[in-house]
């Protein structure tokens, strides 16, 4: 039983967030010795509005909750950082993706998620991508991704913030967006060790195998084992995307002459035109990117 504030932080667009506050009442009324507290992200209470206003008691300690997808706990985990608290995050999955909560076989949906949370769930700490760029430092609890990828997510974030972002909605955006994105070059850099990339479409950094709402995109990756793993793509036509595509939703792709996979302590990327990042499936803009990835660690309850 938990004996921990519980600071929930609750996404209302999410899929599976409809009547949240309702259900994590009715069921913390059964529990007379849990403390919490519950605020809404509106358009004029963000995430950093949240943690601001409780960060007095959050430094005494404390949980603090994710309702939402991989969106919502990315964003609370850059807040917890840039205020240098090390509370841990529980996550009660209500997205549409939850590549997060899939990866370590939480379940689903608010209800189930709380029960899981109180009884089941213990501490856990996972690495997290820490990357470094011009626009400044942003932390990536699953992958983030230039490309194809950064376009897809660029596409499907505007401007709706209900729209649906499950896997097919993933692949329908990214077979549109294959017709839009042009070949690019990339220099990476694996723990000292550089190798130009000539004609990519795609390059995603991970440390969780989904993205895209369970597409296995790396399905090597693993957030203990202290590594980065990399996919990218060489000179790709529609042969191979005929090919590529499938394999992906098997987890075969890998196996393609054209697809690439790299993995190291310290990534350092430079593309000299503007492309489209995404982070946890959140939109970091189309610029050129130097940029620097590494590890740091997160405090979870899982």
């Amino acid at each position: 039983m938990l004996n921990s504030k519980l600071f929930f932080i609750i996404n209302p667009y999410a899929t599976r967030a409809h009547h949240a506050e309702a259900k994590i009442r009715h069921t913390l009324n059964r529990y007379s010795t849990i403390d919490y507290s519950l605020g809404h992200l509106r358009d004029n209470c963000s995430v950093d509005t949240l943690i601001t206003r409780w960060l007095p008691e959050l430094r005494q300690g404390g949980i603090v909750v994710a309702v939402g997808g991989d969106g919502t706990i990315s964003t609370i985990v850059n807040q917890l950082k840039k205020y240098k608290l090390d509370n841990p995050v529980g996550v009660l999955p209500a997205g549409s993706g939850n590549d997060f909560a899939r990866s370590h076989q939480l379940p689903l949906g608010v209800q189930p998620g709380l029960s899981y949370l109180i009884h089941h769930s213990q501490p856990a700490a996972l690495d997290c991508l820490r990357i470094e760029s011009s626009t400044g430092i942003h932390y990536a609890i699953n992958s983030c991704g230039v490309g194809i990828d950064g376009r897809v997510i660029h596409e499907l974030s505007a401007p709706d913030p209900t729209k649906s972002f499950g896997q097919l909605a993933y692949l329908k955006s990214g077979i549109e967006s294959l017709f839009h994105q042009q070949a690019f070059d990339v220099a990476v850099t694996v723990d000292g060790q550089t190798s130009p990339i000539e004609q990519t479409l795609l390059l995603v950094i991970a440390n969780h195998g989904s993205f895209g709402g369970g597409i296995p995109i790396l399905p090597q990756a693993n957030p203990t084992d202290g590594l980065i793993d990399i996919l990218y793509t060489s000179r790709l036509h529609a042969l191979d995307l005929l090919q590529v595509v499938p394999q992906l939703l098997l987890g075969k792709h890998l196996n393609h002459s054209k697809v690439h996979s790299l993995r190291g302590h310290t990534i350092e990327l430079t593309i000299k035109q503007p492309e489209f990042m995404q982070a946890d499936g959140e939109p970091m803009g189309e610029t050129e990117w130097q940029l620097t990835c590494q590890l740091t660690k997160q405090m979870y309850l899982l």
